[in-house]
């Protein structure tokens, strides 16, 4: 859906290779939850990630501003904490 122009919503993927599951968070609330087999293809040499799109063409219409990367996959309570900690913090 659309957002307006002010608003910021700050989103955050986990890609859970022990679980086999990649979740979606919007807001520090859990959204979507998507089960994998395998390596997940982001996580293997060959790949590269994007951000701002989702494949070819199809790119994001606004701003990002922040991006963090972490080398384990962020717990439930870890993704709110995080929250919590950045829209506290501006």
């Amino acid at each position: 859906g659309l957002v307006g122009s002010e608003m910021c919503i700050r989103d955050s993927y986990v890609i859970d290779a022990a679980k086999q599951e990649c979740r979606l968070y919007l807001d520090a609330d859990l959204k979507k939850r998507i089960a994998f087999k395998g390596d997940p293809i982001l996580m293997t040499p060959k790949n590269t990630m994007h951000i701002g799109h989702s494949s070819g063409t199809e790119f994001m219409d606004g701003r990002i501003d922040e991006v963090k990367i972490w080398n384990q996959a962020l717990t439930p309570k870890q993704v709110k904490t995080e929250w919590v900690a950045t829209t506290t913090a501006k």
